[in-house]
């Protein structure tokens, strides 16, 4: 089951029955029904970047984060988040078949999630006006000044490759220093390039 709410983005000790409404296993998806307001204060709660912004601003983030084939559909006052898998029903009985995972996928590397989430949280602060520039943050932080730009260019990943990373998806082989190395473009589509050849140079 951990499998199939980590789409929801909770920590693994949160607290699930207060969020869950009820889940449907059918044939070829499982729908997951949420309660709207429980669901919202737990991402706020896990998300510092995400206390200022309007429901709909949030609902529409976790969108992005989903994979082409799941969806998280506002029905008034539960969230419905729809997702994948297969079902096998055996002597009045269901299980649920995980969906297959390619060769090259990874398991979660903590030291890109954190990454990710640090460069969200100090673009926000950028952007929010709490500080003034890259060099306010890193005097902030006590880093580096190249180490923070660097880190900082992780927020303006594009939302598949932001998506991938926290899912554990990533390119089999990327590690946090060759993407903190690599020259990544604003390009959304030029960035997947990059990132596949700065996994590959970290698989030598």
């Amino acid at each position: 089951m951990s499998s199939v709410m980590a789409p929801l983005g909770l920590p693994e000790d949160c607290p699930i029955q207060p969020v869950v409404r009820r889940i449907e296993i059918l044939s070829n998806s499982i729908v997951v029904r949420l309660d709207r307001t429980s669901i919202l204060a737990a991402w706020r709660a896990v998300d510092p970047d995400a206390r200022g912004k309007s429901d709909l601003k949030i609902i529409e983030s976790r969108r992005e984060l989903l994979s082409s084939s799941e969806s998280l559909h506002d029905e008034g006052e539960q969230l419905n988040m729809t997702l994948p898998v297969r079902a096998r029903f055996r002597g009045g009985r269901a299980s649920v078949l995980e969906p297959t995972i390619s060769a090259g996928s990874a398991s979660p590397n903590m030291a890109l999630v954190k990454a990710v989430a640090r460069a969200h949280s100090w673009r926000q602060m950028l952007l929010g006006g709490e500080v003034s520039s890259v060099e306010a943050l890193a005097r902030r932080f006590g880093q580096d000044w190249g180490h923070v730009a660097r880190t900082l260019s992780l927020g303006f990943l594009s939302p598949a490759l932001t998506r991938a990373i926290i899912r554990g998806e990533q390119p089999l082989g990327l590690r946090l220093t060759r993407l903190l190395a690599a020259d990544l473009p604003l390009s959304w589509r030029e960035q997947e390039t990059v990132v596949t050849g700065a996994a590959g140079i970290a698989g030598l």
